[in-house]
């Protein structure tokens, strides 16, 4: 694991979210829904009971306003979130050095199926000369005629993501990063890194830089090789719930999601007065005494901050983490060293080996800092996939996101599908289901583990 940039590294405001689910077109109405004990598992009765298992997925897991992209569902996603969190932190997204994730990238625009026609629309359709009607979407001459096809296939999904994004936007893309579920978290950690490295702005100034993730994968060849795998829960009316902590877990599901998040660097060196600049300024003149004076007393507003960031990958196996989590170990201790954590953010993707080693391994760590600063007492955690879904490498900024939202509202969300069924065993954390005050200070931990062993942790605090 890589060593901080320096011994006492600048802190990084957080000035802006953004975040798009299938629950909300922002990130506070993202909130609003959670608060409200919704799930993506409650639009199960409003589908037809012999829904394909492709349509099931989709209709669950899609955001609808994405859906109507002309290129692909994932740079809508992106791009809505980046001008949210833009906006919110009052910043231009004009040349804005920008970190950008995704584990699948942008690939609708290069995946033809039968089920459903190239998102990258023919202007001319192709015809079969035998039957003078256009030819199927699965024909390789459909994808003939189509304006960007030959772009998207030679920069590949990831790159495809990010050229459109900056065509749309006018960022300055920095780095596309690609490390399975944990991906946006390991942006977010190089995009710190750079900003602490940087000169200190001069006073008065700041310096920001924009880490954006999306994922659009509801396409039948990733929902099969995920049924395949057997990490996603069985696609039936009963069975397709995501219910992470709980006994009874059988995968997750699949949704379309963005976020995004503006980091900001302000001057430590206060701004002199301008007349007093313009006094030291001008040539031949003397400083001027001070005079007394007695200045009304200044509260500042809250300041949400990223504390810090790891990274690190253990190469155990290509799909599951080792059973002991050392990585993961080693990763929170360096976090919580010396820091009182108030609510955990596992990555807890609902799968029957997953959470309760995930788990077990954090409360092995903050027991051992109980031990030494008596300050952990007590712990909330939150699991939000168990009612956004599995939002695949954007997952851990997202949850970064709502661990913010929740520390502004001073709520931790209810875990509905935890409210009539009893929780893993062993479960080494108390996890009332129900919605759970939080205050509105403290420091939430967020972790985000993938395919490959990549694993990623953030603190952020509010003060």
């Amino acid at each position: 694991m890589p060593p901080s940039p320096t011994d006492n590294p600048p802190p990084l405001q957080i000035a802006g979210l953004g975040l798009i689910t299938p629950l909300g077109r922002s990130a506070w109405e993202t909130l609003a829904a959670l608060l409200d004990g919704r799930t993506l598992a409650d639009r199960i009765p409003q589908l037809p009971d012999h829904a394909a298992d492709v349509d099931f997925a989709r209709a669950l897991g899609c955001v609808a306003t994405a859906q109507q992209d002309p290129v692909d569902p994932a740079i809508a996603l992106a791009e809505a979130a980046a001008r949210e969190a833009a906006t919110m932190a009052g910043v231009s997204l004009d040349h804005l050095p920008t970190w950008i994730a995704s584990s699948k990238g942008c690939v609708a625009a290069a995946t033809p199926n039968a089920l459903r026609p190239l998102l990258v629309r023919p202007t001319d359709p192709p015809t079969d000369p035998a039957t003078d009607q256009p030819v199927p979407p699965g024909d390789p001459r459909a994808w003939l005629h189509r304006p960007g096809l030959a772009e998207a296939l030679a920069l590949g999904p990831h790159a495809t993501l990010t050229h459109h994004l900056a065509q749309r936007t006018g960022i300055a893309p920095v780095a596309h990063h690609v490390a399975a579920c944990a991906s946006s978290l390991v942006a977010l950690h190089h995009a710190a890194n750079h900003l602490r490295r940087l000169p200190e702005p001069a006073p008065g100034q700041s310096i920001s830089a924009l880490v954006v993730t999306a994922e659009a994968s509801l396409l039948p060849a990733f929902i099969a090789s995920y049924q395949r795998l057997g990490v996603l829960a069985p696609l039936t009316r009963d069975g397709y719930r995501q219910t992470p902590l709980a006994q009874k877990r059988q995968g997750f599901m699949l949704a379309e999601t963005a976020a995004a998040l503006i980091l900001t660097r302000r001057s430590t060196t206060p701004q002199r007065p301008q007349a007093e600049a313009e006094r030291s300024a001008a040539p031949g003149t003397s400083p001027t005494p001070s005079q007394p004076s007695n200045p009304k007393p200044q509260t500042s507003s809250p300041q949400l901050t990223l504390l810090d960031t790891a990274i690190t990958t253990e190469a155990h196996d290509l799909i599951r983490p080792a059973p002991d989590m050392p990585a993961l170990r080693r990763l929170a201790a360096n976090l919580f060293a010396g820091r009182p954590i108030d609510c955990l953010h596992p990555h807890a993707p609902g799968t029957p080996d997953h959470d309760p080693a995930e788990l077990q391994a954090l409360a092995d760590v903050l027991n051992a800092e109980r031990e030494m600063t008596q300050a952990h007492d007590p712990v909330h955690v939150y699991a939000c996939k168990g009612a956004l879904g599995h939002a695949l490498g954007a997952s851990g900024l997202a949850a970064l996101v709502l661990a913010a939202l929740c520390l502004t509202a001073g709520k931790r969300p209810p875990m509905p599908w935890l409210a009539n069924t009893p929780r893993m065993t062993p479960c080494p954390v108390p996890i009332p289901a129900d919605t759970q005050p939080i205050p509105r200070t403290g420091t939430h931990a967020i972790f985000a583990s993938g395919f490959a062993g990549h694993t990623a942790g953030a603190l952020i605090q509010r003060t």
